[in-house]
């Protein structure tokens, strides 16, 4: 059962933004439950799989990273946060159907610190961690 995981591409570089990961080929894939990031230097992480919206609704991501970090659903970029920062967040939404949507979120960090934080919520409530249930590698 591909429910509650994600695919988790892993990378090994030196960037001073997100690469064009088509390009590169991965270290390690694996499947994964959450986005969480491990203390690393010179990596960068690629999240794919099908994301749920439990409603029909414009929904707000909270994209929070230390360095660089990109959110796509579909073939949109609903959040850039990319470059060298330490934790910065970004916001961005979008409208959702209900149930499941491709996404993409792509991660990298230089030196120093590293964190990769995605939350979400119905615009005009707040943004909340996501779910594993809402996670899937295939719809």
């Amino acid at each position: 059962n591909n429910r509650y995981n994600i695919k988790k591409r892993s990378y090994e570089g030196s960037w001073d933004e997100l690469p064009d990961f088509s390009a590169l080929k991965p270290v390690h894939e694996q499947s994964v439950s959450s986005f969480e990031v491990s203390e690393g230097e010179y990596v960068a992480f690629v999240y794919s799989g099908y994301l749920f919206a439990p409603s029909n609704d414009m929904f707000m991501f909270a994209l929070a990273s230390d360095d660089g970090s990109r959110f796509l659903i579909g073939e949109e970029v609903a959040i850039d946060n990319d470059g060298l920062h330490g934790v910065q967040e970004k916001q961005g939404s979008i409208a959702l159907a209900m149930g499941w949507h491709k996404f993409q979120l792509e991660w990298f960090n230089k030196t120093g610190g590293s964190s990769l934080d995605l939350r979400m919520g119905v615009v005009g409530n707040e943004t909340k961690p996501i779910p594993p249930s809402f996670l899937a590698t295939i719809q």
